[in-house]
């Protein structure tokens, strides 16, 4: 949840209520705004470490579990819990309402505090 208000938070703080017609410059900008703040730490177990704009109007965050090792979850939680509340939060959020009317793909990619592969989860 407060991974989302910080999203709000930097599309509001970016100025991109009236974005270009290039919604990619958009992504680009927002990134980089967000990246100046990082590393940023979300909550006492999630650190964001940075943004990435990949082609075709898609946004990687890449997070820190920084309390946890990838062995911490089990498959049932991230994909019957963890994930549907993900996409509940990007598809419902008003704050998001921009990047979904165009069509902006998220890619929330987590990894544990040494570095290990947890989850990407992608998000139309």
């Amino acid at each position: 949840m407060k991974k989302t208000f910080f999203l709000i938070f930097i599309l509001t703080n970016c100025n991109l209520i009236n974005a270009p017609e290039d919604f990619q410059s958009v992504l680009t900008i927002t990134s980089q705004k967000i990246n100046q703040k990082c590393p940023m730490v979300v909550d006492k177990n999630t650190q964001l470490d940075n943004t990435v704009v990949l082609s075709n109007k898609k946004i990687q965050y890449n997070y820190t579990l920084i309390n946890n090792l990838a062995e911490d979850f089990d498959n049932d939680y991230l994909n019957n819990e963890f994930t549907p509340s993900l996409i509940l939060q990007v598809k419902t959020n008003p704050g998001l309402k921009l990047f979904r009317d165009n069509d902006v793909t998220f890619s929330y990619y987590y990894q544990d505090k040494n570095g290990k592969f947890v989850l990407n989860t992608i998000i139309t």
